[in-house]
């Protein structure tokens, strides 16, 4: 329980800074476009990837067999 809120908490800081972070790259007047789109883009494929582990991820504790096995 205790290791469930800690990574909450770990996932829910990294996103607050994550978006502030990308907030600022967009209203930042030096950078190129170039580069807005692609840190845009490396940004979205992060999300991505994770979802997508996140949900496979979800998907098999539903079937997992070993759930119940103590080390």
């Amino acid at each position: 329980m205790v290791k469930s809120i800690g990574l909450i908490l770990i996932l829910l800081a990294f996103l607050i800074l994550s978006g502030y972070g990308v907030y600022e790259m967009l209203h930042d007047e030096e950078l190129s476009k170039l580069m807005k789109f692609s840190l845009t883009g490396l940004y979205f494929g992060f999300i991505v990837i994770f979802v997508g582990v996140l949900t496979q991820r979800l998907k098999e504790r539903k079937s997992d067999k070993y759930i119940g096995v103590e080390k």
